[in-house]
């Protein structure tokens, strides 16, 4: 046994020891008691420590153990998978809040952030605040402010006053677009839906599309409390921008980039207020069609969104009834079938337009 290979290729090996091969393979690897002995007990793993203090003269067991004891365990567990999904994908998000330098009760306030940001404050309930994001000084003054009911009506006042100013000019920049549209969050029904209606009807009634009023819309509506947006609203709003998307022949990719993410938008409002009824013929199929032209667009961009688009509306039921739907696409199928049977008459054009009408019904 002495003279074994691997017994003679280690040198720390008596001619008494009884060591089973397998000890002599721990050997060379530096696995021994020994080396165990002298580790520091702080780096060394228990169970390492465990395994290789098993008996060495049982020369049945098997090293598997041994193996698998000392391989990493890296595998994560299912909590840390949540975990993980949680941080990439947060539910519940709380919106962003513009914050401005804090006006002191009954002073003039002189910017419309500081107009946005007292009233979002206004909005949050003190009982609930201190488990929201707000700091010390936002709890200190909405402590105060909620004390004097006066101050509360006089903020709530300002935005509204904006707002009839607003709707009142004629001449509407892009400055004055981005601040009055940033009220939107914090505006009570009537004169958020004076606001909406206004953007509207400029919008509508522009001959050259203004890009501002279409971002300045698309943001209002994005940003509007329950209760506040009605259906017969969004399928206006979807309306105007229909019209325009089909209009825009010679226009730049911007322009109509803009459009398709509008219209990404509201059809995306739409499906969560679970509007119904979209008129099939004026609405849907026209719509459907222009995206559908979109989809091979070269920029990569406006692909995207003419895709995104095209798919949402999918998720807005139309007006049109099962039986509605049966005989339209019956129809259609019984039309190509009679026109395919042109060909015991010899009429090629006939067969070509039932063929092409079977594959738009099918």
């Amino acid at each position: 046994m002495n003279n074994h290979p691997l017994r003679q290729s280690d040198p720390r090996a008596s001619n008494e020891s009884t060591a089973t091969i397998h000890e002599t393979i721990r050997n060379i690897f530096g696995s021994s008691d020994s080396i165990s002995k002298e580790a520091d007990p702080k780096d060394v793993n228990p169970k390492e420590v465990v395994s290789k203090r098993v008996n060495p003269k049982d020369s049945n067991q098997s090293t598997t153990p041994f193996i698998a004891e000392r391989m990493p365990q890296t595998t994560p567990s299912v909590a840390q998978d949540h975990r993980v999904l949680d941080n990439i994908f947060p539910k519940n998000v709380t919106k962003p809040v513009i914050k401005a330098e804090l006006p002191r009760l009954h002073h003039r306030i002189e910017r419309t952030d500081q107009v946005v940001y007292c009233n979002t404050l206004l909005l949050k309930d003190p009982v609930f605040s201190a488990t929201t994001n707000l700091d010390k000084a936002e709890l200190v003054w909405l402590e105060e402010i909620k004390k004097d009911p006066a101050e509360q009506d006089h903020l709530r006042w300002l935005a509204t006053r904006m707002v009839e100013a607003f709707v009142a000019d004629t001449t509407k920049d892009s400055t004055e677009i981005a601040e009055i549209v940033a009220l939107g969050p914090v505006l009570q029904r009537v004169p958020y839906r004076k606001l909406l209606t206004s953007l509207l009807r400029d919008l509508d009634g522009a001959r050259i599309l203004d890009d501002y009023l279409l971002q300045g819309l698309y943001q209002l509506v994005q940003t509007a409390s329950p209760g506040y947006l009605e259906a017969d609203d969004l399928v206006k709003i979807l309306s105007i921008l229909r019209v325009r998307m089909q209009g825009m022949h010679q226009q730049s990719t911007e322009h109509i980039y803009l459009l398709a993410l509008a219209i990404s938008g509201i059809l995306d409002v739409m499906a969560d207020h679970k509007v119904q009824d979209l008129d099939r013929v004026l609405e849907r199929e026209p719509l459907s069609g222009v995206l559908s032209g979109l989809k091979g667009s070269s920029d990569p961009y406006l692909m995207y969104q003419a895709c995104y688009a095209f798919q949402a509306l999918q998720y807005v039921p139309d007006n049109e009834t099962a039986l509605q739907g049966v005989l339209r696409h019956s129809t259609g199928v019984v039309d190509g079938l009679v026109k395919v049977t042109s060909v015991f008459t010899l009429d090629l054009a006939s067969i070509l337009e039932g063929l092409e009408n079977l594959k738009e019904s099918i």
